[in-house]
């Protein structure tokens, strides 16, 4: 998304380019209408690098353009998943988005603990990471963050380690009959442990606890007495369950109690009972014995029976008996008990035995029967005398009767005595008892046969020997309702007729209460999204287990069943899916009755979002969220927003459970806020935690500057911003490199800024930056060419002037100003009227020379200066006069002779002396075979800048003119043997000794003045080339001698060198041919050994293309390394300097840090650039810079890209380099020529030749630096023609002639190979890119002028 700024006076439209930045190809082009100040480019890949040029089209104006970088943000990973692959492992995983991206960042956290557990960093395309040494057990949250360049987009996951199990597992009673205890170690591998204890004998006996992490042991309490129960564990860890060892145990078994021993009906058995002890047991085991006879019995009954009757006893003798509770291997035994056996009547219920006493001798008895309710005799029996029982026959049961015994003798009787009595009663009939509620038992029965007085009714637990109530029941009445009973109880119910003393025997039923309903029933949720916790109050009276259903409410349809012993009181629901609402319902049963608690209801707590993201997408009042739908279910969304800096609640927004994305608006610019997305399941929320975006900045508005005249400020002001001003800065930057100059913080209300020191002459960028966070947005509307922001440069000061006879030398100093030139305006003095200046020029330095001025004139000098932005600083005059002129010697002889000892011949007859006398002789030595004779600055130059230094022309010799005696005594001639002189490190002109085995060329100079600025001199032209050769390694010259080299291939005056090309171009170019023949094999048997060495070898990006040992750069030792001193570069000589230049290949990937190393320690401010990265699918040369605002690190050097420009045919970069080690810093200018193909030429030769002049005003605009670094490819084609050109024209320029042949000569003996003949099988002839160079200049020379654009006549 792209803005700019209203322009001021209108332009028509707006054109809009978008290119890659890293191939510089054009993408898109857009247009915007009239007033628009925005534009938007869709469909660009994430995460990449454009640069965007909008061109203003003005209707009375050049179109202005301007071009911005920009980068796209990456996207996120998809699909994160982190697995568990073991207690201790994590992996995560993930897809690569689409888009460009650097690196991934990779950041584990615990969630408990917080603590950050490992930080990687990891290159694009790898989807697998492995975290390994966790926690077992743990959660962790995991961030994937992509990195391309300076923008990060971050993805969010969660996962755990699988827990581990504990160890030392013990489960032990400790001699208790209720409790159960477990122990372990490494509780620290799991989040929860779930113990369930599983009673054996009641397998719905069951009870679930869950354990945080960090126990070690658990009492269970309230358990059964002698009961089997069976431990089992499982480890939780989030969605994770490992179940883990089991173990049984016993826990003690309680021993009987009330126990009984006592008669029964026989005389030989007896009836032993027993309470039955709480909980339960294997078995009870009766030890029965005697003392008085030999019986000793052991009986092992099951776990259920109470009582057991020992038969085939002695009458009337002692027993005792022990009973003993076992379970498993423990044992309780009761106390021990005896009894004596007995006998035992029973009566019939329809008689009546009458015994009496007699008195009296009565003849007999009358035995008579009477009913209570009647006088009536019912029977009236008569005995003898002697009798005194009678047994009555069928009676009324349950009946009270009146017997009377009257003795009988004679007629005479009498009532002796008389008794009452009654028969025993029948049991009651059909006994029926019911439960009406947990607490009331209904009894009813059918009364027998005969008669009773009433009724009796016992209630008491069954199992129990207690009888807990009696009760009385009329004899009418057949039912009696029994309350206050215990719920959920078995009762022994027994009913007996009474009937006076007796009573019948019971008729016995049992039956039980209704159970009591479950009180209190909760149903909570534990913090875990698949696990409930139901738990209640144990109601009163007993029941024979719980049966628990649990419901799902939403979503609905799941039903779960689960049947629980009856002394359980809580139950974990476990393996339920996340964020449902469940309902659950306890149920207590005995027998056949049932009673249901009330309902209760719950949620599992829902599982956090995934995915969760925040973006701005380049809004600035505008934040969208997005997140994907978690495992299992929910019942909506709660976005929480926050203002980060504030700590408040921006926004707070509740969304269906379908909605994925939300986009908040109505944002404050430039802040950062923090999103919390919670799923919601009822009453619970669960965060995935939180993700931060900024939102957009915005620039304040309304941008203006002010230049006062006169004063170096510039005053700013804007709009009142509506971002936070403390994350905006105004910035002033250089606007040629960018380099930032000052820059200035807002302040609170601050809408005016000035900068103060300031350059004159200079125009100034001023940007003003907003940024928030990783977000920056610009705004750039006050650059010069929109906004002039310029100030007047100041006035020269120290003008002097240093006249000759017709020249004048002048310079000048000015304080710091950024001057683009100097103006000067030359007139005679004094000055007439309407006279017109003799001469206007324009210089970019401090001095000057004007030269074909008169002799003898005064001349006053006006000197302007010129600032970068074009305005002009006040003029300051200076009048000089030059001096009567002196002028150089004619030559008559061109070329110097020598003796048959190799000495140079100087006569009289060398020079004339028609322009006055003759000072001094020279002898200048070179060894630059492209030189035709010496120029003026050479003399300058001295034996020990050539011996020690690079410079390879000097003044070997200055004598005075040893001709100007008498006729007598004046030489006619006089040999010199140069080399001679013993100059140690003499710095002034010495006849030094040469260097051996080199080649060597002799000029003689004339001077009619002598001076180091501006001498009267002339030379011959330079002798043919000798070969200075040594037998021993003294330098004395008797011990040197010259001896002629090769054929000398003259140099080329400009005016012939059309003959020159039509000579050579004859039949077929055969006179190129022949000079290529010639310069075929030179150099090429000069050692290469060290290119050679394997270790090197591999850093050749060609093997045939090697440098020469002796001209070689080498590199400094790494550490002692052996030859790591070795780069695939040669020096190479120039037009100015025999090292003015180095060649060098393409460098490698594996060769990039010795390439930076060649740039740092040669001092490289200039590198030229003569091919494409890659062609044709070929890669020719490695790319070593960064492309984008990112730096690039090389070894100890590191590489910023401050500016970058792009011309048709060539690009321009600055770069800052900076030395880890030294703590330095240089700058470095890159020009790379791009119209150049491999293996080809480029098709516009005034585009090379522009290109070239582009490389030497570089090399002209620095000072203090090493050579100059030209590379192509192989580092021979194209790099040896573009030095072949710039050598060319610099001999053009300043000798007027080329000397093709010595130039590709020389570049030939310093690296092999240079400018190598290239065959296009596409012509018929194969052509050399000489030959090419050839063409070119005729072309560029020799044209018609009405064929030459204004750029080719601007550049000539």
């Amino acid at each position: 998304f792209l803005t700019w700024e209203y322009l001021l006076g209108g332009a028509q439209s707006f054109s809009l380019a978008l290119y890659d930045l890293d191939t510089n190809t054009l993408l898109k082009n857009g247009s915007a209408a009239l007033n628009t100040t925005s534009f938007s480019f869709h469909g660009l890949l994430p995460g990449t690098q454009y640069m965007i040029e909008i061109t203003a089209l003005l209707a009375c104006a050049q179109n202005s353009s301007r071009r911005i970088t920009g980068q796209t943000d990456p996207l996120p990973v998809r699909d994160v998943i982190l697995s568990h692959e073991g207690p201790s492992v994590l992996l995560a995983s993930w897809s690569e988005p689409p888009g460009r991206k650097d690196v991934y960042q990779l950041v584990l956290y615990h969630i408990d603990s917080q603590a950050l557990v490992k930080n990687a960093t990891i290159a694009r395309g790898i989807t697998t990471f492995r975290f390994e040494k966790l926690l077992p057990g743990s959660e962790y949250a995991l961030r994937i963050t992509t990195c391309a360049g300076y923008y990060k987009a971050s993805t969010n996951a969660r996962g755990w380690t699988a827990p581990s199990l504990p160890k030392a597992l013990t489960f032990q009673n400790n001699n208790s009959s209720s409790s159960l205890t477990a122990s372990w170690t490494n509780s620290e591998g799991a989040e929860w442990l779930y113990l369930t204890l599983q009673n054996l004998h009641t397998p719905a006996d069951s009870r679930t606890v869950s354990l945080k992490r960090g126990l070690t042991s658990y009492t269970f309490q309230y358990l059964e007495p002698g009961t089997s129960y069976h431990l089992e564990v499982k480890a939780l860890s989030g969605p994770y369950l490992v179940k883990g060892p089991n173990i049984t145990v016993y826990t003690y078994p309680l021993a009987p109690s009330g126990v009984m021993l006592a008669s029964s009906s026989w005389a030989s058995s007896l009836f032993a009972s027993w309470d039955q002890p709480l909980g339960d047991r294997d078995q009870f085991f009766l030890q029965f014995y005697s003392l008085e006879h030999p019986l000793h019995r052991n009986i092992t009954i099951g776990p259920s029976m109470l009582n057991f009757t020992f038969e085939g006893l002695q009458p009337g003798s002692q027993y005792l008996l022990e009973v003993t509770a076992m379970a498993g291997p423990y044992r309780a035994s009761s106390q021990v008990v005896s009894a004596w056996t007995c006998e035992y009547s029973i009566q019939n219920p329809q008689q009546l035995i009458v015994s009496w006493i007699e008195s009296g001798r009565g003849r007999g008895y009358w035995v008579q029967l009477y009913s209570e309710e009647s006088l009536s005799i019912i029977q009236n029996v008569s005995v003898p005398h002697g009798t005194t029982q009678v047994t009555l026959d069928n009676l009324v049961p349950g009946t009270r009767y009146r017997v009377e015994i009257v003795s009988r003798a004679g007629p005479h009787y009498i009532s002796s005595q008389t008794a009452i009595g009654y028969t025993v009663p029948l049991l009651p009939l059909s006994l029926k008892v019911t439960s009406h509620s947990s607490s009331v038992l209904s009894v009813q029965w059918k009364p027998p046969a005969g008669q009773r007085d009433s009724y009796m009714v016992s209630v008491s637990k069954e199992g129990s020997t207690d009888t807990s109530n009696h009760m009385f029941v009329g004899k009418t009445n057949t039912n009696v309702t029994i309350v206050g009973l215990a719920p959920g109880t078995c009762y022994l119910i027994a009913v007996w007729s009474l009937a006076g003393p007796y009573s019948s025997a019971s008729r016995n039923s049992s039956a039980c209460t209704a159970p009591a309903a479950p009180v209190n029933l909760t149903l909570n949720n534990m913090g875990n999204s698949s696990v409930l916790y139901t738990s209640w109050t144990e109601p009163p009276g007993g029941r024979d287990h719980y049966r628990m259903i649990l419901y799902s409410l939403d979503p609905p349809g799941m039903k779960r069943v689960r049947v629980i012993g009856p002394g359980v009181q809580d139950f974990l629901w476990t393996d339920l899916p996340a964020g449902s609402h469940f309902a659950v319902q306890v149920i207590s049963v005995k027998g056949h009755a049932e009673a249901s608690s009330t309902i209760a209801a719950e949620w599992t707590c829902p599982l956090p979002p995934r995915m969760v993201l925040l973006s701005n997408k380049g809004h600035t009042d505008k934040l969208s969220a997005t997140w994907d739908h978690p495992a299992g279910d929910q019942s909506g969304y709660v976005l929480t927003l926050y203002n980060a800096a504030l700590g408040i609640v921006v926004a707070k927004v509740s969304v269906e459970k379908d909605i994925t994305n939300f986009t908040f608006g109505s944002l404050i610019p430039g802040s950062k806020y923090l999103l919390e997305v919670a799923s919601i399941a009822g009453p619970y929320r669960i965060s995935s935690g939180n993700t931060s975006d900024w939102t957009y900045p915005l620039v304040p508005r309304k941008l203006s500057v002010k230049a006062e005249k006169g004063n170096p400020v510039l005053s700013v002001a804007w709009a009142k911003p509506v971002s936070k001003p403390e994350r905006c800065q105004l910035q002033l930057r250089h606007p040629e490199n960018s380099t930032l100059l000052q820059h200035h913080t807002l302040t609170q209300w601050q809408v005016r800024h000035i900068f103060q020191g300031l350059v004159p002459g200079r125009n100034y960028s001023i940007s003003l930056i907003c940024v928030a966070g990783p977000y920056k947005n610009n705004k750039f509307d006050l650059l010069s060419e929109l906004c002039p922001v310029s100030l007047e440069p100041s006035h020269v000061k120290n003008l002097q002037c240093l006249p000759d006879t017709t020249s004048m030398f002048l310079n000048w100093t000015i304080i710091e100003n950024d001057i683009k030139s100097y103006e000067l305006i030359v007139n005679k003095f004094p000055k007439r009227i309407l006279q017109q200046p003799i001469l206007a020029l324009v210089v970019s330095q401090t001095n000057v020379t004007l030269v074909e001025l008169t002799t003898n004139t005064s001349y006053q000098i006006q000197v302007n200066a010129v600032g970068r932005n074009d305005i002009k600083g006040p003029p300051v005059t200076i009048v000089c006069n030059t001096s009567v002129e002196v002028l150089p010697p004619p030559v008559r002889m061109d070329l110097p002779q020598f003796d048959a000892s190799s000495r140079i011949i100087i006569s009289p007859d060398m020079f004339s002396e028609e322009n006055g006398l003759i000072e001094y002789y020279g002898i200048v030595a070179t060894t630059n075979e492209s030189l035709l004779r010496p120029t003026q600055e050479i003399i300058s130059h001295t034996w020990y800048d050539h011996y020690y230094g690079q410079e390879d022309s000097y003044l070997a010799m200055l004598l005075p003119n040893p001709f100007h005696f008498n006729d007598s005594t004046s030489l006619k001639a006089w040999p010199v043997s140069v080399g001679a002189e013993d100059c140690s490190y003499s710095r002034t002109t010495c006849n030094g000794k040469l260097k051996t085995n080199t080649q060597y060329r002799f000029s003689i100079a004339a001077f009619t003045r002598y001076s180091r600025q501006t001498p009267k001199v002339s030379f011959t032209a330079f002798s043919g080339k000798l070969c200075l050769h040594s037998t021993s390694p003294v330098s004395l010259l008797s011990e040197h001698f010259l001896i002629p080299c090769r054929n000398t291939h003259r140099p080329i005056p400009l005016q012939s060198f059309r003959q020159y090309y039509e000579t050579r171009t004859a039949n077929s170019n055969n006179g190129f041919f022949q000079d290529f023949e010639e310069l075929k094999e030179v150099g090429k048997e000069q050692p290469k050994t060290e290119a050679e060495v394997p270790a090197n070898a591999i850093k050749n990006r060609y093997p045939h293309v090697l440098p020469y040992d002796y001209s070689r750069v080498k590199l400094s030792l790494l550490d002692g390394q052996p030859h790591s001193d070795y780069i695939n570069a040669n020096f190479v000589p120039g037009y100015n300097s025999p090292q003015e230049f180095i060649a060098t290949q393409g460098p490698l990937k594996k060769t990039l840090d010795d390439f930076w190393r060649l740039v740092w320690e040669q001092n490289i401010c200039t590198i030229v650039m003569l091919t494409v990265g890659m062609e044709n699918g070929r890669v020719l040369c490695e790319y070593y810079w960064p492309t984008d605002i990112s730096h690039v690190s090389s070894g100890e050097i590191s590489i910023h890209l401050l500016a970058q420009n792009f011309a048709d045919e060539w690009t321009t970069r600055e770069f800052k380099l900076q030395h880890k080690g030294l703590n330095l810093e240089r700058r470095l200018s890159h020009l790379h020529y791009t119209a150049w193909p491999n293996h080809g030429i480029p098709e516009s030769t005034i585009s090379m030749i522009t290109f070239i002049e582009l490389v030497r005003a570089h090399m002209q605009s620095v000072n203090e630096c090493g050579p100059i670094l030209v590379h192509g490819s192989a580092g021979v084609g194209r790099t040896g023609t573009f030095i072949a050109l710039d050598r060319l024209l610099q001999q053009l320029k300043h000798e007027k002639l080329v000397d093709i042949f010595n130039t590709v000569y020389s570049l030939r003996m310093n690296r092999h190979c240079m400018i190598e003949t290239l065959v296009r099988k596409s012509r018929p002839l194969s052509q050399s890119v000489a030959i090419q160079l050839f063409k070119d200049m005729r072309k560029f020379f020799f044209l018609p002028m009405k064929y030459w654009s204004p750029m080719e006549v601007v550049k000539l």
